[in-house]
C-alpha cells in the first residue's frame, strides 16, 4: 500500500456511507465512523512516517479551520516550530476575538484546535499566484507545544493534497486576506478562520476523503 497522499479532486461527491469502514489507499489510513447521538466522533487509525499506527478520535469542527503557511520542508516533515510573533495575531489575519480566544493556547484551546480541519501551505511562488504543480495539504494538528524553544511546536497528520492555485482562487471564500499583489499565502504564519472549510471546499466541487 502506497504512503503517497491522494489528491482532492474537483468532482461531484457521491452519497456518503457513514457506517461503513473506509480504507484510504493513497494515504495508507483506515477510517471508521461510529454513530454517536451526542457528537460526531470518528476513530482514525493512521500510519505515521515510520509505519507505526496511532488512534486519533476527532470531532471535526464545522466552525473554524486553521491555516499554516510554512516551508516545503516543514510540510514534508509533518512537524515544525512556528514563531509566536506570527501565530494567531491580528497582524497576520486573525480576528481580534479569535486571537483572544485561542492565542493563549490553554489546554482547552489546544484540544479544540486539534478538531479543526487544517490547511498546511507553503509560500506562493508568484505573489498571489502559483503554478499548477504547487500543492497544499489538508489534515489535522496532532501536537501543539507552546513551550518549545523559539516558538510553538506543531505536528500534524495529512490526509490529502489540494491545489494551492485553487486556494488562491478561493481566497475570498476562505477568508484569506490580501490584495491584488499579495495575500496571506505569501507570508509564513498561523491563522484561524471562523469558516466551515469542508463545506466551502465541497461547494467548489472538491471531493475530499474520509474523515471529511
Amino acid at each position: 500500500m502506497s504512503n503517497a497522499l491522494i489528491e482532492a479532486v474537483r468532482t461531484i461527491p457521491g452519497p456518503a456511507l457513514p457506517q461503513s469502514p473506509i480504507i484510504i489507499q493513497g494515504s495508507n489510513a483506515e477510517i471508521q465512523q461510529f454513530n454517536n447521538p451526542q457528537i460526531n466522533t470518528m476513530n482514525v487509525y493512521a500510519t505515521a512516517e515510520h509505519g507505526e499506527l496511532f488512534d486519533v478520535s476527532i470531532a471535526i469542527s464545522n466552525e473554524f479551520y486553521s491555516l499554516f503557511v510554512v516551508s516545503d520542508d516543514d510540510i514534508k516533515a509533518k512537524s515544525f516550530v512556528i514563531g509566536r510573533d506570527c501565530s494567531l495575531t491580528e497582524t497576520v489575519g486573525v480576528d481580534a476575538e479569535i486571537s483572544k480566544r485561542f492565542r493563549p493556547l490553554t489546554p482547552d484551546a489546544i484540544k479544540e484546535i486539534k478538531t479543526f480541519p487544517t490547511i498546511f501551505a507553503s509560500l506562493n511562488r508568484n505573489r498571489c499566484q502559483t503554478d499548477d504543480e504547487h500543492k497544499a495539504t489538508l489534515g489535522f494538528v496532532t501536537v501543539v507545544d507552546p513551550t518549545a524553544t523559539n516558538g510553538i511546536k506543531i505536528s500534524f497528520q495529512s490526509f490529502c493534497n489540494i491545489s494551492q492555485r485553487l486556494l488562491n482562487a478561493m481566497a475570498t471564500d476562505l477568508g484569506i486576506r490580501g490584495a491584488a499583489m499579495r495575500n496571506e499565502l505569501c507570508q509564513p504564519h498561523w491563522a484561524i478562520k471562523q469558516i466551515d472549510l469542508v463545506k466551502k471546499l465541497k461547494v467548489a466541487d472538491i471531493r475530499l476523503p474520509a474523515p471529511f
